[in-house]
Parts: structure tokens; sequence; C-alpha cells
């Protein structure tokens, strides 16, 4: 049972428990939608009578905020691990596909840039000459140097571009760039198409914007988002997927007609683009699409997306996507998978932020709430 649904029916679920005691667990319930929200914890499908179940009555839920937080961030953790592993499942399963296109994306469209780029090199080397074989009179420094400038720039150019093709076209080294992306936590890959990579956001975008002297206090759930990220061009391109809000082009303050506004931060984005970089590249995008601020200049203020409501409902590629979805399973290859890209460490630092007790662990650490009660409250 869902919360807004509780508090609707609360005199039926909390038929017999005194007034002070109703109220206390209503101001609970909305305690638990406000954390959820603020750490994008997706609890839409989950019943939450009997997720905080008290011990003291069956028909009502406990109220200490410590223990709320644990189970919360405790189910938000195996959520995510579980969407990961069905993530990643989906990236082997796609890993022919991968093959196919990447030869597609850096086959003959590689070739005939390179083929491109020798000839304006052998154009400059002529020119070069040219100028370097004129009597010293007739000689023009500023040429020379333009020329030779140009030359050793193109010509590093060129080695990058087949290093990064060769980089590329390894599809071992390409899935554990995305499995990187994936256990980042952000995205989900849910597939290729033509020659992009397919991602989604894990949950739900929510901006907030907070602002105690002029008595703003914003947040949005602005759906979840596609990227499509092309390899040709490394150009990510965000699109609508389910849930989300629109005001002409814009689908997000910092994206107008899928291009993302980095601000700033655009020269980090080309240099990760030059490389071929992906993880960094996806990262910088979750950076920007999970992020607002007013003075970092959107197209459009998070306010004006506030009067709006969510007319993406879901897209035909949601609807597709969504419908064949399976519980993850427990494969040997996510494994060794998640091993290639060193996860341990980061699961240990994880539980022990959200208050699961990690490999190695000393129980003492874990104990220290022993003589707290679930239903001791801030609330009374």
């Amino acid at each position: 049972m869902q919360i807004q649904e509780i508090i609707k029916n609360k005199d039926t679920i909390f038929a017999g428990i005194e007034p002070k005691k109703v109220e206390e667990q209503i101001k609970t319930l909305r305690y638990i939608e406000l954390i959820a929200m603020q750490a994008n914890i997706d609890i839409s499908k989950v019943d939450v009578m009997k997720m905080f179940k008290s011990k003291s009555a069956s028909n009502t839920i406990i109220t200490n905020p410590r223990f709320i937080n644990r189970i919360l961030f405790s189910f938000h953790e195996d959520n995510s691990i579980a969407i990961k592993r069905k993530s990643l499942e989906d990236l082997l399963k796609s890993q022919t596909r991968l093959e196919k296109t990447v030869k597609k994306a850096h086959g003959n469209k590689h070739f005939q840039g390179m083929k491109e780029l020798g000839s304006t090199i052998k154009g400059f080397q002529d020119r070069l000459k040219s100028e370097q074989e004129k009597s010293a009179e007739l000689q023009r420094t500023d040429y020379i140097k333009y020329f030779s400038t140009e030359i050793t720039r193109l010509t590093e150019y060129a080695k990058g571009q087949d290093a990064l093709r060769e980089q590329m076209t390894n599809v071992d080294v390409l899935v554990k760039q995305i499995a990187k992306v994936v256990n980042a936590g952000f995205w989900k890959f849910i597939g290729v198409s033509g020659t992009k990579l397919k991602f989604i956001t894990s949950s739900d975008v929510i901006l907030f914007e907070k602002n105690p002297k002029g008595k703003l206090n914003l947040q949005k759930n602005m759906g979840t988002y596609l990227v499509k990220l092309d390899l040709i061009e490394m150009e990510p391109i965000v699109h609508t997927f389910r849930g989300n809000v629109r005001h002409f082009d814009c689908i997000h303050p910092y994206v107008s007609e899928g291009v993302i506004c980095f601000g700033n931060s655009y020269s980090y984005f080309h240099d990760a683009q030059s490389k071929g970089d992906i993880y960094e590249i996806m990262n910088m995008v979750g950076m920007v699409l999970g992020t607002y601020s007013s003075a970092g200049g959107p197209h459009r203020s998070l306010l004006t997306f506030m009067n709006l409501n969510n007319q993406v409902k879901m897209t035909k590629e949601a609807a597709a996507y969504y419908a064949k979805q399976d519980k993850p399973k427990k494969t040997s290859k996510v494994d060794e998978l998640l091993e290639s890209i060193s996860t341990k460490a980061v699961s240990n630092g994880l539980a022990k932020t959200i208050g699961k007790k990690p490999e190695n662990a000393s129980d003492q650490e874990f104990d220290d709430d022993e003589n707290e009660s679930e239903d001791d409250s801030v609330y009374v």
C-alpha cells in the first residue's frame, strides 16, 4: 500500500488508535515520503505498511527516524544492486550487437576521415616546403610557423584517432566502460540502436532549489530520461522516456532540443569526447541532469517546470522496455564483469554508509543502537 493511499484511508487503516498516535503515524509517513524523494529512492511499488511494520501493533508503522532510514537505505542498496545486475545482463546479451555496432561506427567512416585528414596534412606540408624554398627575403616566417604548427597538431590528432579507433573497436574494453557507467548507479544500459548506445536514468530525476532568503523551496520530479550516445561523434542526445515534463523544446532546465548545456564544464566534456571516454561523458551528463542552480544559466527555470504537469507519461520505447523486464539472475558472467571493474571496495563503502555491515567489519560498529526502540519518535 502506497503512502498517499494510506493517508487517504487513515480512518480505516488506523481504526481503534488514539488520534494523537494517528497524527504521529501520518507525520512519519510524510517523513518517509520526503526522505525517499530527496534520496531518489523509488518506493512506488512498495507496501509501506509491511515494509515499516511496527512490532507493537499490527496496523501501525515504526516511528524512529534512525530505524526508518536504515530500512529505507538498505532497500535502496538492494534495489540498486538488482538494477545494476539486470543492466549488466542486458549489456552482456548485447555483446554481439555491440561488436557489429563498433565496426559500423568506426569502419568506413574512420577510413574516409583519416584519408581526408592525410590530404590536409599533405597540403600543409607542400605549402610549408614551397615557403621554405623561397629566398630569405621573400619567406614569410609567420606562414612557416603556422604551417609547422598545424602539421604537428594534425599529425598528433591522427595518431590519437588511430589509438581511439583501436580502443573503440575492442568490444571487451567497450563493455568494461559501459559496465563502469552502470556501476556508478545513475544509469541503466538498455541496448544499442544503429551506432548509438542507449542509457536510461536508473530512477526518476528529482531537482531541488532552495533559497531561504527568497523563501524558495522547490522540488520537482522530472521523470526518467533516455540518453543515446553516438559512437561516431561521441555526442549524447537526451530524450523523454517516462513521466517527463516538457516546456516547448525543453525537457530539462539544461536541455534544449535534446542537446545538453554543459556551461563552464564544456572543455572537460570535449576532452572526454576526444578520448572516447564513455564513462566520463555519461558521468558529466548525469551530473547536469541531476542538479539544478538558477545561477547556472538554465534554458528554463525550475519554477517554470513547477507549474507544469508531467505530460510525457510513457514513450513507445519505454513501454516496450518495461514490458519485457524480468528479474535479474545471479550469473557468473555478471560477477566476473563486476570483479573486472573492482566493485567490492565500493560496495563495502556504500554498505557502511547506509548502516549495513560490510565484509570484515566488527559487530561493535553496528551495535550502538541496541537499547533504542523502533518506536522512539522525534514527532511527539
